[in-house]
């Protein structure tokens, strides 16, 4: 996903000259190109993730689509009270770019951990959050951030999928079909969509899989009748459960198995793989799932 963001922004930031790129001492040798070919509106402001997002806002006000690039935890939760306290306050167009949501830099231990972000983030209300599970995703995802007013929160993972969508569902897209099924519904949130695809293919139950590059499709009606339509949905996301989507879709009434990380995170340390094995958030768990529903 990362190298999906590089091109679609290279290509934004072509396009617009309203379109700056800041980053908190990250993106060396991807953004190398950027560089050199946009050198006024490519900042690297340091090891200084609050500053980034500060100047973000501030730029932001004087009407450019900014977008501010750092690992996760450190562009979200470093940087939340700024983020809050000027684009959301002021309601101006400042994407912050998670790079490695969930377990993606697991073998760092907790600290690179990115398992309650979009939880938090969605608090702010007003704020778009984005999860794209593919490539193609990424590239809509990026191109809504640079020309929609508002905050926005961009969720990527390192992985490029390509699974094709069948058909999708309310505003901009919210919900992508991958998989026909009628009985059951699996929601997999980011890259996790390779695990429903995997567990689909392998299982006998008719099932449905979806991804939901777009939060706020939640709350679109046409996203709530495609659903409604399955007995039961799975959902499976790298992310602790308060505030998760999963627990969104049972507060709205759906009857939601849920695959999410049942604690604050594990005292261990592995990579993505690892952790997600540990938490069952795997093709193993997806299908599991299913069987127990059919009993």
């Amino acid at each position: 996903m990362r190298d999906s963001f590089v091109a679609t922004i290279t290509d934004q930031l072509d396009k617009d000259e309203q379109v700056l790129l800041l980053t908190g001492d990250l993106g060396f040798g991807i953004f190398n190109d950027i560089s050199d070919r946009f050198p006024e509106r490519f900042i690297n402001v340091g090891v200084a993730e609050q500053n980034m997002i500060g100047v973000g806002s501030g730029l932001s006000m004087m009407g450019k689509a900014v977008f501010c690039y750092s690992i996760a935890n450190f562009v979200f939760m470093r940087g939340l009270e700024q983020f809050r306290n000027g684009a959301v306050y002021h309601d101006t167009n400042v994407t912050l770019v998670c790079s490695g949501g969930g377990f993606t830099y697991g073998q760092l231990g907790f600290t690179h951990f990115a398992i309650e972000d979009y939880g938090i983030i969605s608090a702010l209300g007003s704020v778009d959050i984005y999860h794209p599970s593919t490539s193609d995703q990424v590239q809509r995802a990026v191109e809504e951030c640079a020309k929609l007013p508002g905050p926005k929160y961009l969720r990527l993972e390192k992985k490029e999928l390509d699974f094709p969508t069948l058909a999708t569902f309310g505003e901009r897209a919210g919900l992508a079909l991958h998989h026909q099924g009628e009985q059951y519904g699996i929601i997999a949130i980011g890259g996790l969509l390779e695990e429903a695809m995997a567990a689909a293919e392998q299982s006998n139950a008719d099932v449905a899989v979806y991804s939901l590059p777009r939060h706020l499709a939640l709350g679109d009606p046409e996203v709530k009748t495609a659903l409604s339509r399955h007995s039961k949905l799975i959902c499976i996301e790298e992310h602790v459960r308060p505030n998760s989507v999963g627990q969104k879709l049972q507060s709205m009434g759906f009857a939601v198995d849920h695959l999410a990380i049942s604690d604050t995170g594990p005292s261990v340390v592995g990579d993505q793989a690892f952790l997600r094995n540990h938490y069952g958030l795997t093709v193993d768990g997806l299908c599991a799932s299913l069987t127990q529903l059919d009993l």
